[in-house]
């Protein structure tokens, strides 16, 4: 199967099954799922904050935060993508373009929730499918 990289904003999506999520997890068929290592973090913060906001139950969130714990994905170390990520920092924040250079280095598309990486200028992306919910 063909590798796919999986950013936090369509995984938390994906987690708490949403219709953004489930649109996004309908166009993702592989079990070749990778992530950057700083992605669990990114995950398990927004959990807490949308269960502190009682966005979600503390049920829900303990619930969601076993899946990701859970989740089969092959993580790629931070630190070896970090100098081609702050060489495109100027259109994205450094930790989306942590995903986008993980995507380039394995010729994979990016499936991403959030429609402003998305939108991203084209050189900010390096010519990588972005699998979102626009499009």
């Amino acid at each position: 199967m063909s590798p796919v990289v999986l950013d936090a904003s369509a995984a938390v999506e994906i987690i708490l099954n949403t219709v953004t999520g489930q649109q996004l997890k309908s166009r993702v068929a592989t079990d070749d799922v990778w992530v950057p290592e700083h992605f669990y973090i990114e995950i398990a913060g927004v959990f807490r904050r949308m269960q502190r906001n009682g966005a979600i139950t503390t049920t829900h969130a303990g619930e969601a935060f076993t899946e990701l714990i859970t989740l089969r994905a092959n993580r790629a170390q931070v630190k070896t993508l970090l100098p081609a990520a702050w060489a495109i920092r100027a259109n994205i924040t450094v930790a989306d373009a942590v995903y986008v250079v993980l995507a380039q280095q394995l010729t994979a598309p990016l499936v991403t929730g959030d429609n402003r990486l998305a939108r991203a200028p084209s050189q900010a992306l390096g010519g990588i499918q972005v699998i979102s919910p626009s499009g």
